[in-house]
């Protein structure tokens, strides 16, 4: 038998890539071992004994209360990891359960393992894929952060130390690279924009990057600052020296995998430190060890095996946001929910990046999305007798999630329960409604709109209501590409988009010309109320055919006796902004380059009743922000999944919903 091509196991990279990764870090641990035997082998144990024994009571507290400092920050750090892993854990417990998950992971080395573990323990919400990742993702931020920290202090090192034979050009160079690259994350235009997209898409805004480096740095000091206080007499070194072999080590000590970096982190500190006296540093090390490591790790072996005590037990009857795991779709209880809630808008929760609000416990909740850095609820909540709890588990949500909560297009009451909470309150839109029973095509105030509808007549355009099982899918997205294109895209967020899988939970007006699909319009429907939705005229249809529509439409609602008909908001015009109010002048602008005004016009042919609706956020700041986040999102919108026009209800596709 030959030994030729092709006559025995390839060697490839996924067969060696496992062993890679399994002796990495004890080959780390081992060369350190071997490198600096010759300096450990220095150290009289005896001496080191002495040295942790005439430790005093204060140094030790201060130690102690530098680890609280340390694990506080860790476990802010972990929180903001959830919220790039996008889990549905309440920030306190996931501060709590991180602090609880890196006292383990760092003391008994394999953090990646070990720290999805107890996170997995301590978070029953958490799937152990969703641990893993959550701890992969924690130990993969913190190291970017240590090696551009170390790096920092190890090119600053001699020139903060006042060395004046250290070439000065390093610290300010290194300085001006950092500040660039902080004006190309924030510029608006070319390659800051390109970054920040870059950020978003992996779920890490500037404001995520920051709060991750400044926990991390804060852990890092607090941790060196722990070793420093116990060196006692030897603190003479020098911060800047004692720091610099403090990061290394830390980092060799996180890479080699070993419980608490034992024997890389003693050896790489006694190398790095030659001045200092091996056994006076080992004595520091060992008190080091047992405040940082020992003590920490016995109280979390304590709470990972009764995790109610510190973490808090899961109630599933606390408020929480349900999104639709399926695109339109919703647990079948809350899609009842939705068809008795007092406005037909709620139906907006089956769509993509929204869901709903709802405490099963309270029986309340409303319709709420997520924009950025806001948790934004949508119109008002129901039922309307418990506002104030809703905007309270809006609150408590948004708190829980980093998040800012925002309210939009919220009516009159509701803003005043806002404002008692301290929110800043200000109007943004104008909702026309009508109430169906008195619509009279005759009256002269709709004489404009009865020319159009007899117009329609006249031309033959027929108007049908179809029901979902028969709507001619094809016909319909053509419309709809072609309105979409006439008016630079398709909208999102709080309007309406067109797919099989959420047109299939709404009543549609078909309107016919000459066989030939003139327009449609989509409704959201409630026991209290129906709302417009989509309106889709064709481009080729003829003049009137929005107009008939809507028309046929009214007359339904008022013979199904439905109370009330909202034709939707429309943008404040110009002249209806007072001047006096903050942002006045931007509201006009934005009101003027929208089309509000001629929204408005159309709108007011049917007579109707209008109502200020308003947007409201703890500061005006976050109003402004928040507003400009929901802008984006409406003129922005994710692309849906693709389905087959011509046999929609058997092509549903997965849609999953970022929150």
């Amino acid at each position: 038998m030959g030994f030729g091509a092709g006559s025995g196991p390839r060697i490839t990279r996924d067969r060696v890539m496992p062993f890679v990764r399994t002796f990495a870090a004890p080959t780390v641990s081992l060369v350190c071992v071997i490198l600096l035997w010759d300096r450990f082998g220095s150290v009289d144990v005896a001496a080191v004994r002495q040295a942790v024994a005439e430790f005093t009571l204060a140094q030790w507290l201060v130690a102690l209360a530098f680890t609280i400092v340390s694990y506080t920050a860790l476990a802010r750090f972990d929180g903001t990891c959830h919220r790039l892993v996008k889990t549905s854990v309440p920030m306190s417990q996931a501060r709590r359960g991180g602090a609880v998950a890196f006292t383990l992971s760092q003391t008994l080395g394999v953090g990646l393992i070990t720290g999805g573990l107890a996170r997995w323990r301590l978070l029953p919400q958490l799937t152990l894929t969703q641990a893993l990742a959550l701890s992969g993702v924690a130990a993969l931020a913190f190291m970017a952060i240590w090696a551009w920290f170390c790096a920092a202090v190890w090119i600053s090192a001699p020139w903060i130390g006042g060395d004046t034979a250290a070439p000065l050009w390093q610290a300010p160079l290194f300085w001006a690279a950092h500040i660039g690259f902080g004006l190309c994350l924030t510029w608006p235009k070319g390659f800051g924009k390109w970054l920040r997209q870059i950020l978003r898409r992996k779920g890490l805004g500037l404001r995520s990057l920051a709060g991750l480096s400044a926990y991390a740095i804060i852990d890092i000091f607090a941790a060196w600052a722990v070793l420093y206080v116990l060196l006692g007499d030897a603190a003479s070194l020098g911060m800047v020296p004692v720091l610099t072999a403090f990061l290394v080590a830390l980092g060799l000590g996180l890479i080699s995998g070993a419980p608490a970096g034992l024997g890389a982190f003693e050896l790489t500190m006694i190398s790095m430190l030659p001045q200092a006296d091996p056994s006076t540093l080992m004595a520091a090390i060992t008190g080091y060890r047992l405040v940082y490591f020992v003590i920490p790790a016995l109280a979390g072996a304590v709470i990972l095996a009764k995790p109610d005590w510190l973490i808090g037990s899961w109630e599933q009857n606390q408020v929480d946001m349900c999104q639709p795991a399926t695109l339109g779709d919703l647990p079948t209880a809350l899609s009842d929910v939705l068809s008795t809630a007092p406005q037909a808008e709620a139906q907006l929760a089956r769509q993509p990046g929204m869901g709903l609000l709802w405490s099963k416990s309270n029986g309340c909740g409303g319709t709420v999305g997520v924009t950025g850095r806001s948790l934004v609820l949508l119109r008002d909540p129901f039922p309307t007798d418990q506002t104030e709890e809703v905007l309270g588990g809006l609150a408590s949500l948004a708190r829980d999630r980093g998040l800012t909560p925002y309210l939009y297009k919220c009516s009159g009451r509701t803003a005043v329960a806002a404002r008692h909470l301290g929110y800043q309150v200000h109007p943004i839109s104008r909702e026309a409604w009508l109430r169906p029973a008195n619509y009279d095509l005759s009256n002269r105030s709709r004489r404009q709109l009865r020319r159009k509808v007899r117009a329609m007549e006249k031309a033959n355009v027929e108007v049908l209501q179809t029901h979902t099982e028969a709507l001619p899918w094809a016909d319909m997205a053509q419309v709809n590409a072609a309105w979409s294109e006439a008016h630079g895209g398709e909208r999102g967020f709080s309007m309406g988009r067109f797919h099989p899988s959420l047109v299939r939970h709404q009543r549609v007006y078909l309107a016919w010309h000459n066989s030939d699909l003139a327009g449609f319009i989509t409704l959201h429907t409630c026991n209290a109320e129906w709302t417009l939705d989509l309106m889709r005229p064709s481009p080729d249809g003829p003049d009137g055919v929005a107009h008939a529509l809507i028309h046929t439409a009214l007359e339904d609602a008022k013979t199904s006796d439905i109370p009330r008909f909202s034709l939707a908001a429309a943008p404040l015009d110009s002249n209806q902004i007072p001047a006096d109010r903050p942002l006045a002048k931007l509201q006009r602008e934005l009101a003027n380059r929208t089309g509000g005004a001629g929204l408005s016009r159309f709108k007011s042919l049917f007579d109707p009743h209008w109502q200020t609706l308003y947007a409201a956020a703890p500061n005006r700041w976050a109003i402004l922000r928040g507003g400009a986040e929901i802008g984006r999102a409406i003129s922005t919108p994710p692309p849906l999944p693709k389905t087959n026009m011509n046999t929609p209800q058997d092509n549903y596709d997965r849609y999953e919903i970022a929150s």
